[in-house]
């Protein structure tokens, strides 16, 4: 059951990852990929075309800046500007790479200026564009990129990478059924997805893992269970989605030589309880057979078969990357800590988690971060937060109330959808958070909850606004009760003070001003809290 989910989820997010935006700065839309770091992305992939109102020439800058931080725009991500109807691209020197269908459809742009600092393009980043029609059969580049092979090859044909060639973007050489030989130059550090599948050269490889010079493009043929996967000495990287889906991988040993990890190389590969990095490696460390970057600022990668239910993340640690923890299925809480970025699908599909505390100084939670964590009943969102992404908490099943703090202005598509359990919602915005939704009424934010019998408690100056407010307007909206109170004396009211406890007639829970939920702390009390239940929020002082 778990390798289906692993798979439905896989299979989703493959056309869904990091697609939707989480702020706009003039004509364009980004997605923060780090705490300073942005690429450009699309407004909706279910758009027919993105940046219609785009038709001419388009740069990209270096920099961009959203509430007061700086980022600089790295990538561009994946389907981008697929359909746009632009004729010309220029990227600036601070992008790395360019993901896959990037500029697909495209069918007017013509002309691009790519920077040499770009050492990745994905999968037809610029398929169906005039660009590559008008480029002649046989290889074509861009910069030091072996981007695609263009037209039919003759028989048993034998290729010659040329020497200055650094990069083969991915699907490079797919479906040529001719290549029967392929030289590549040691100067080749960077090899993408499927850059050879479908060759004759590929099919006759024998089965096991796969080098190419000094990059582990692969694993041909059915691992064998339990294995432990030693990647040999020399290997400088390893292939974007190389391993992934497998499920026989148990450990991973990392040599000294490996600077670069594909994204998603080990995704999904649910039977992983450990990495092991040479203590000579200036790129990568591990400690407790966690994965993190030499100086132990990122964390790289949590073992999905880590059998450990508690984990308390090093006060070294700032970031979480990308699918960090995705799939584990035994944690049942983390210490946060000193973090102050979340990537994007962070903890996706992380089952056993029960409840979260996202560290004050976040200023936004990525697209999926929680997506499908079914167990975890309690989230504390810190008043930094200014922004969630689409699908945050999305089937998060176990959650019964959550507290928007006042600093969140927006919130993506199906960010609560199939949060069945909710009993209560609590927003502190004096405006309404913008909520995300394509087309569909189906993307809305809480998509498959049954908002009309769910009180929703805002400011009370704010009720109206509520009301009026798209998808807002579809809970039962309203006040909440402003004037602090210690009543302890008044018998009969609902909610009731006594020494250092708050007692109520009906369920209920308890959050402090910060939003985070101290119900386990009844009985010792001091201060000012929220009391939510299924028909009020009360502000409460207990002296």
């Amino acid at each position: 059951m778990k390798r289906l989910t692993s798979f439905l989820v896989a299979l989703f997010l493959a056309t869904a990852t990091l697609l939707a935006y989480d702020f706009q700065s003039g004509d364009l839309y980004y997605i923060v990929t780090g705490k300073y770091t942005v690429e450009v992305t699309c407004q909706d992939i279910w758009y027919i075309s993105n940046y219609s109102m785009l038709s001419g020439e388009v740069e990209v800058p270096s920099q961009v800046t959203y509430k007061g931080v700086t980022y600089d725009v790295t990538g561009v991500g994946i389907t981008a500007f697929h359909n746009s109807p632009i004729r010309s691209i220029t990227l600036p020197n601070s992008i790395h790479y360019i993901s896959e269908q990037a500029f697909i459809g495209c069918k007017n742009l013509e002309t691009i200026h790519i920077p040499t600092t770009v050492t990745h393009i994905g999968i037809s980043a610029f398929g169906d564009t005039k660009w590559y029609d008008n480029q002649p059969n046989g290889a074509v580049y861009i910069n030091d990129i072996l981007y695609k092979y263009k037209g039919e090859m003759t028989d048993n044909t034998s290729f010659a990478v040329p020497e200055n060639i650094h990069s083969i973007s991915g699907g490079a050489f797919a479906n040529c059924v001719n290549l029967a030989d392929i030289i590549v130059p040691a100067g080749v550090t960077d090899i993408g997805d499927k850059a050879f599948a479908g060759t004759t050269w590929y099919n006759n490889l024998p089965q096991g893992e796969i080098y190419i010079n000094q990059v582990l493009y692969g694993y041909k043929g059915d691992i064998p269970a339990n294995t432990s996967l030693v990647i040999k000495e020399g290997t400088i990287s390893v292939t974007e989605s190389a391993f992934a889906l497998n499920d026989s991988i148990i450990s991973v040993y990392i040599p000294s030589s490996l600077k670069s990890i594909g994204q998603w190389a080990f995704r999904d590969c649910d039977s992983i309880h450990s990495f092991a990095v040479s203590a000579d490696n200036p790129y990568y460390s591990c400690k407790d057979g966690v994965l993190f970057d030499k100086q132990q600022i990122t964390l790289v990668q949590y073992p999905a078969a880590k059998q450990q239910t508690t984990y308390n993340i090093p006060y070294s640690v700032s970031s979480i990357g990308f699918c960090a923890f995705r799939g584990n299925s035994y944690l049942q809480s983390i210490a946060l800590n000193n973090i102050s970025f979340i990537a994007s699908q962070a903890f996706i599909d992380c089952s056993a988690l029960q409840a979260i505390d996202i560290p004050n100084g976040i200023c936004g939670i990525g697209g999926y971060t929680f997506d499908w964590c079914r167990d975890l009943a309690r989230i504390t969102i810190p008043n930094s937060v200014q922004y969630m992404g689409e699908r945050v908490f999305a089937g998060c099943s176990s959650l019964s109330s959550i507290i928007i703090p006042d600093g969140v202005e927006s919130i993506g598509y199906q960010a609560f959808s199939n949060c069945t359990n909710l009993s209560s919602v609590t927003c502190h915005a004096t405006i309404p958070p913008y909520m995300g939704a394509y087309s569909e009424e189906h993307d809305f934010v809480f998509n498959g909850v049954e908002t009309s019998l769910i009180p929703l408690y805002v400011p009370a100056a704010s009720v109206e606004r509520y009301r009026a407010a798209e998808q807002w307007k579809e809970f039962d909206v309203r006040p909440i009760q402003d004037t602090p109170t210690n009543i302890k004396n008044c018998i009969g009211e609902n909610i009731q003070v006594a020494g250092k406890s708050v007692f109520c007639a009906e369920p209920f829970h308890i959050y402090d001003m910060q939003g985070r939920e101290v119900t386990a702390n009844n009985g010792n009390l001091q201060g000012m809290y929220i009391i939510v239940t299924a028909t009020i929020a009360q502000k409460v002082l207990v002296p």
